[in-house]
């Protein structure tokens, strides 16, 4: 009894206690931390951030970077130290790149042509440490943070999220705006039939009741009284309506219910410029494909992306045009087409592939080439044989309608995505030269100087795209090669 009457008395006090120190901490923004000095740069990193940024154009649609936290001592992956990202700003300022504010971005995004060089600063949830840590390098740095919020958890669970006066001081200092990343939809539980942990956002829920998974229109419901409930938040804080959207998790819905992705990505698209996500299939870089597509996706940033990778990446992902580029001459810019990082192009040129190894492609500047939608690619290949390998060169790649052309010693064949468009057999040859001109509305190849087909386009802006070339053999035939490969534009 004793120990009840003493265990009510602690509730009774504490309780109290907790709820002011709770409403007084809300009411009171915590002390900035900024180190007295920028953090010191050797001239000879500095100089490289300069040269990172050496020939590529004035203007470029912007690159989106996407952060979480900026925090100090922390080991979490998504948590960037205030030192290292203020090395990261200057590193970008350095090679030639500017910040933009949201209204920017979205302007462009509407068809504004693209402005100077510039890098699109996303912070996602709405963590403390943008006021306490990165505010403070911002403001020194002169530069603008765009952070999405989880609108629902904007002042709770403390101190881990924002406080809805510190965003209004974010705000008010003009280094900031703010975007939605949700109001409580920034979870994952059961969906679908199988109840597979998905995001609540674009994952059908499972009823109130767990008796069975929601209707279509149901999940329209629920996603539509989200973003109604974030956007009377923004109001309610007399901030401007959000402009741009983060998907929770980059988790876009999935290919087993694509009613729910359909559903999700109109009502977004209905009330949003442009929507995020940090993982895609095929480049999705700022472009006005991926803007045609629905979806953009950002660069993630790390706790050990150190200031020369993220230039090197942002580098990569800037727009440059065909115009008068040697892709086998420029080394810098091969990919494996399917991840995101660089690949030889060696196997490719000089007939001497790895033992066993039967094929090989690359992606020349996958990101840069989003909108390339008028250009004339010609290569030569040699060391073709009937006895049983191949060339393929991919044009419009990373777009909706991707055109393969496949060379072979006496064979050559037209493919897109509904299978083999048009077949010509010149004459058997250890060495093809292919022409292909990829135009707004058609693909024209030629192989040796002689028409092989034309295969139409209708799709715009979401058919633009680079180039892969790859190289195929039988175990018991020796490679073909590439030598020489050239790109012009073409209006």
């Amino acid at each position: 009894m004793r120990a009840g009457l003493w265990m009510l008395a602690v509730v009774i006090v504490v309780v109290p206690v907790g709820a002011a120190l709770y409403l007084l901490n809300r009411d009171r923004l915590p002390d900035q931390v900024l180190s007295p000095q920028p953090p010191p740069v050797d001239p000879a990193a500095a100089a490289a951030w300069r040269d990172m940024g050496a020939g590529l154009p004035a203007e470029a649609p912007p690159v989106v970077l996407s952060y979480h936290d900026i925090h100090p001592g922390s080991t979490d992956r998504y948590v960037v130290s205030p030192g290292l990202f203020e090395r990261q700003l200057m590193a970008l300022r350095a090679a030639g790149y500017r910040t933009l504010t949201s209204r920017q971005y979205a302007n462009y995004l509407q068809g504004d042509r693209p402005g100077p060089r510039s890098v699109y600063l996303t912070f996602d949830d709405g963590t403390a440490g943008l006021y306490r840590y990165a505010d403070p390098v911002l403001r020194r740095q002169a530069a603008h943070g765009a952070s999405y919020l989880i609108s629902g958890r904007v002042g709770r669970h403390q101190p881990y999220y924002l406080t809805w006066l510190e965003v209004r001081t974010m705000a008010s200092s003009g280094r900031w705006d703010f975007q939605a990343h949700t109001h409580d939809l920034h979870r994952r539980g059961p969906t679908g039939p199988e109840r597979v942990p998905a995001s609540m956002l674009t994952g059908r829920a499972w009823t109130a009741d767990g008796s069975r998974p929601e209707t279509d229109a149901e999940h329209r419901a629920r996603v539509a009284t989200d973003i109604a409930a974030q956007l009377r938040d923004f109001r309610k804080q007399a901030l401007p309506k959000p402009l741009l959207f983060a998907y929770p998790f980059s988790d876009a819905g999935s290919a087993r219910d694509r009613a729910t992705v359909r559903v999700t990505a109109s009502l977004l698209a209905r009330t949003y410029a442009g929507t995020f996500t940090n993982v895609s299939a095929l480049p999705a870089p700022t472009s006005r494909r991926s803007t045609a597509g629905g979806r953009i996706q950002r660069i993630e940033v790390f706790r050990d992306t150190t200031p020369e990778d993220l230039v090197r990446q942002v580098r990569s992902w800037t727009a440059v045009s065909p115009a008068g580029l040697n892709p086998l001459g420029d080394r810098q810019r091969w990919f494996d087409p399917w991840k995101e990082r660089r690949v030889s192009v060696a196997d490719l040129t000089d007939g001497t592939p790895a033992p066993k190894r039967t094929y090989a492609e690359a992606a020349y500047a996958p990101y840069a080439s989003a909108d390339w939608c008028g250009y004339r690619l010609t290569a030569s290949v040699t060391g073709l044989s009937p006895r049983g390998n191949n060339a393929n060169v991919t044009v419009r790649w990373g777009g909706v309608a991707p055109v393969v052309i496949r060379v072979a010693y006496g064979s050559v064949q037209v493919v897109d995505h509904t299978g083999v468009v048009v077949a010509a057999r010149p004459a058997g040859a250890r060495r093809h030269r292919l022409r292909v001109d990829v135009g707004a509305t058609s693909t024209e190849v030629q192989v040796d100087g002689v028409s092989v087909g034309n295969v139409p386009d209708g799709a715009g802006a979401r058919s633009c795209g680079g180039v892969v070339v790859a190289l195929r053999r039988d175990p018991d035939a020796s490679p073909p090669r590439f030598t020489s490969l050239t790109l012009k534009s073409r209006v």
